[in-house]
């Protein structure tokens, strides 16, 4: 996989499931990471205990500088 080129990703860790709302990121297990590219508008789910990429897809999301106000 390709990431998108030109951002840098914000980065979150995933603390609790049942706040996941969309439904690829309900793959997501506590302790993943979530790399959000906001420009190119896709999440990538990184899971360090296999050292793998569980899924990624689009997001929509509002803009994080929006969400602080």
């Amino acid at each position: 996989m390709l990431l998108p080129g030109g951002e840098k990703p914000a980065l979150a860790t995933v603390t609790d499931t049942t706040k996941l709302n969309t439904e690829f990121l309900k793959q997501a297990e506590n302790g993943d990471k979530l790399l959000i590219y906001e420009k190119a508008k896709l999440v990538v789910v990184y899971r360090p205990s296999i050292d793998k990429i569980v899924t990624a897809g689009p997001i929509s999301i509002e803009s994080l500088t929006d969400a602080s106000k």
